[in-house]
């Protein structure tokens, strides 16, 4: 217990480290290299009241060192600024959108975890080469299609199914003025990333479980007469699951940092489509949100994956 909570404590702390650096990083590229608030190279105008109040509120006149402290008081405070477009709040914004790819990304894991996981442990205890070598290759299939493939085909054959009167998947472009239950908006863009994880997921969990099967362990239970099924449930797959929530964690905070090729191809108002939306318009401080939110989103994330790792596998916790 006490490893594990010094493992905890170094963990977070190493985070802290990188947030700070990466803000500071994002901090130069946006406010030191150039001027979020000015015109654009491509004639983008900023009202004069929008530029005065973001400029102040963001320390433009301070030193150097000054304003970076103002931006991380305005970061972890939600204070992002005001949109060009619609004058409103951007931290409205994110977290009204962050609830919609949070969704979409459970919607994603769960259709991963599965068929993914399933398709990989089957492919390893399988006593036939034969079906080994197709799940393995229809996963490496998957992985191996882009995204953006599989949206345009999800997309042509599935928007706006019914099945006995009922609609299954919302139609893409969605219906004017129609409002769609969350499930029917978001199903089809979370079972495109699904789709195109399961690969990944699939390989991982096939080479864990077989590196799990040939342990001595295994050789022992089931020389004790274990049966197979619980060598292989209890036994073998709560080790071989290790790497394979390591990954799940890792993509977690991947996807939920912006899906944004699925969620344009769908026309899904999350985080993604949001950041589209700001680059098409040169909108800076949407853009310097979802950035920044992104990333801390990510290595939060990456921490508290790594303090799971070592919950299920002590060995990690004295690296």
């Amino acid at each position: 217990m006490v490893a594990l909570l010094k493992f905890t404590l170094r963990r977070l702390v190493q985070a802290l480290v990188a947030l700070v650096l990466t803000t500071f990083v994002v901090y130069l590229g946006l406010f030191v290299w150039r001027d979020p608030f000015a015109i654009s190279e491509s004639g983008r105008v900023v009202p004069a009241d929008i530029q005065a109040a973001l400029r102040a509120k963001f320390g433009m006149d301070h030193p150097f060192f000054v304003r970076y402290l103002i931006f991380l008081k305005n970061l972890f405070t939600g204070d992002l600024g005001i949109d060009f477009e619609y004058r409103r709040p951007v931290a409205d914004m994110v977290f009204h959108a962050v609830p919609k790819t949070f969704g979409l990304v459970v919607i994603a894991i769960v259709v991963q975890a599965l068929v993914g996981l399933t398709a990989g442990v089957y492919a390893a205890v399988t006593k036939r080469p034969l079906r080994d070598a197709l799940v393995t290759t229809s996963m490496t299939v998957l992985f191996c299609v882009p995204v953006f493939v599989v949206g345009i085909m999800l997309k042509s054959l599935l928007s706006g199914l019914r099945i006995f009167d009922f609609e299954v998947f919302a139609p893409v472009p969605h219906r004017f003025v129609i409002e769609y239950p969350w499930l029917t908006e978001a199903l089809l863009p979370g079972l495109c990333i699904g789709v195109v994880g399961i690969g990944i997921i699939a390989r991982v969990a096939r080479g864990s479980m077989v590196e799990a099967l040939s342990a001595d362990y295994i050789r022992t239970a089931r020389g004790k007469g274990i049966s197979e099924w619980r060598v292989i449930v209890v036994h073998a797959l709560r080790n071989a699951l290790i790497p394979v929530v390591t990954l799940f964690g890792i993509e977690f905070g991947a996807l939920l940092a912006g899906s944004f090729i699925v969620e344009g191809i769908f026309d899904y108002t999350g985080v993604g489509y949001m950041f589209l939306v700001a680059l098409r318009k040169n909108n800076d401080p949407v853009i310097m949100a979802v950035t920044v939110y992104s990333l801390i989103a990510f290595i939060t994330l990456s921490a508290l994956v790594d303090v799971l790792y070592a919950r299920l596998d002590p060995r990690i916790r004295v690296h």
